[in-house]
């Protein structure tokens, strides 16, 4: 899931050619089971303050963000009903860094799961480090290339019957 850069509107920012990207799928599994899914995270994100949850690094559980500006990254569980987010952080900070992290939910047969991008704004921070230089998240294409804007490409590494 990605946010392209449509055009560069100054030094950091760029508009978004998609500025929402919402996928959504849902666990086919047998009735009344639960499930434990370990997923891997890795991208180019900018950073954005939640508050009211708990904090893991760059991973938040619940709560809500707080600067209308930058990007969010979310992933929701609708039962049993979770909101994590993907780039906790420090929001106007006017450059990105790369996520490379796996974290355990976990979710009942039939739940759905939601992949949530919004740059709210319309903009986000182009892929660039604190330095200028584009962030290349190896092994995950474009790699060797930069992309074009921010990215979390989420993975199913192990799933584990649970219930």
């Amino acid at each position: 899931m990605g946010h392209a850069c449509a055009a560069q509107n100054s030094a950091y920012a760029c508009s978004a050619a998609t500025p929402t990207i919402d996928i959504s799928n849902v666990l086919n599994a047998p009735d009344g089971t639960l499930w434990a899914i370990t997923l891997r995270f890795r991208g180019v994100i900018e950073e954005q303050s939640y508050t009211g949850g708990t904090a893991d690094g760059l991973w938040y559980v619940g709560g809500q963000h707080l600067d209308g500006n930058y990007n969010i990254y979310e992933l929701d569980v609708d039962e049993p009903a979770q909101r994590y987010f993907l780039n906790a952080g420090t929001a106007e900070l006017h450059s990105c860094e790369s996520i490379d992290y796996s974290r355990t939910i976990f979710a009942a047969a039939g739940a759905t799961v939601r992949l949530f991008a919004d740059s709210q704004d319309g903009n986000l921070i182009s892929n660039q480090d604190v330095d200028g230089n584009p962030v290349v998240v190896p092994d995950v294409p474009p790699a060797p290339d930069p992309y074009d804007g921010q990215f979390i490409q989420m993975d199913v590494v192990n799933i584990v019957q649970v219930q």
